[in-house]
């Protein structure tokens, strides 16, 4: 992260006070740290471990949780100010919906769950049922007295 141009540019020229988000989380030596004192990037890509332990390891760093608190107030004055906010308010109550398309796919994969275990056990009572049949026996039968005869 560079802090000239996060905090300086972005923040300071251009007045954006959003979040920041970076992908440069894939390399090994990303620090949580610099990001947040560089201006405010809390959101990563992926939050892997080498990136976010210099951040738990500075809790008791005055410096690194002042820059965490200002790098909160922009991700929060960014989720407000989104149009995933619109609407909402104190009576507001928010309803987990699944899409139809899910719903039919959980469906499909129910009803071929039970065909298939259907199918298996009656695959597995028809093999039962025919060793005890008679043709079952004879054809043992047969096999039996055509090693006999080969080794004869």
């Amino acid at each position: 992260m560079h802090q000239n141009l996060m905090t300086n540019i972005m923040r300071g020229e251009w007045g954006n006070n959003s979040m920041h988000i970076t992908d440069n989380i894939l390399v090994s030596y990303c620090n949580g740290a610099d990001a947040v004192l560089a201006g405010g990037v809390t959101c990563f890509d992926a939050m892997l471990p080498y990136a976010v332990n210099a951040l738990t390891a500075a809790k008791d760093d005055p410096v690194i949780v002042n820059a965490m608190v200002e790098a909160m107030h922009h991700d929060l004055f960014t989720i407000i100010n989104s149009a995933a906010m619109n609407g909402v308010g104190p009576e507001t109550t928010v309803k987990a919906i699944a899409p139809k398309l899910l719903s039919t796919i959980r469906t499909a994969a129910t009803v071929v769950a039970v065909l298939f275990v259907a199918s298996l056990a009656l695959w597995i009572v028809t093999g039962l049922k025919f060793k005890k049949s008679e043709a079952y026996k004879t054809y043992k039968e047969a096999k039996k007295n055509r090693g006999n005869k080969v080794e004869a």
